[in-house]
């Protein structure tokens, strides 16, 4: 595809995402989001490895639930190994899940209020500065953010809205900028020329 579709395709997905994780309650704000990063990273590990012999995504013999390469710490840890993420992207996405793993699974009350809550988010956005400052202008575009930041406008886009935003306002612009970003290992090229499908063993 054009690199042209590539970058409206990403800022079609962060928008998307963005407005999707507003409509949450907080728990279901950090599952969703990495739902979303999850659908992605299998989608690229989809481009990279030969295609199942099943007939059905569902029944992949690879990524499937329950199978070799099905969840998602593997998936990540896989396509760092494949060289198709950075270092630092791999350990936000680590970050992201163990956040995900807390609110989908721990009984108590959790929130972005909480201080612990809050320092996580901070590390996930401080490891994702590079990037976040590369997507300060698409940002902006945000009215929220634009009247919270105006005073601001000539500093260092990423730090600015960690001093103006919330924890939750930060985790969902981060998680939105990071599945944008995975969305663009779709358009890299594949190492090697692979066939239609893998044929079955006899």
């Amino acid at each position: 595809m054009a690199t042209p579709e590539k970058y409206e395709r990403m800022a079609e997905t962060m928008w998307k995402v963005t407005a999707e994780l507003r409509k949450e309650s907080e728990r279901g704000c950090v599952v969703l989001a990495f739902a979303w990063m999850d659908d992605q990273l299998t989608a690229n590990l989809r481009k990279y490895l030969l295609p199942s012999a099943q007939q059905s995504e569902k029944a992949d013999e690879l990524l499937g639930v329950g199978r070799p390469i099905g969840d998602a710490a593997t998936k990540i840890d896989l396509c760092l190994r494949l060289g198709i993420l950075q270092p630092n992207t791999h350990k936000s996405l680590h970050m992201f899940r163990r956040l995900r793993n807390d609110f989908a699974h721990l009984a108590s009350n959790i929130s972005f209020e909480d201080q612990s809550i809050h320092d996580r988010v901070v590390a996930i956005f401080d490891n994702e500065e590079e990037m976040l400052n590369g997507l300060w202008q698409a940002m902006i575009r945000d009215e929220e953010v634009r009247k919270l930041t105006e005073q601001d406008r000539g500093k260092n886009g990423a730090q600015i809205l960690k001093v103006a935003l919330g924890a939750r306002k930060l985790f969902e612009m981060t998680a939105a900028a990071l599945v944008s970003g995975l969305v663009s290992i779709e358009y890299a090229p594949v190492p090697v020329k692979v066939p239609s499908r893998v044929a079955r063993d006899a």
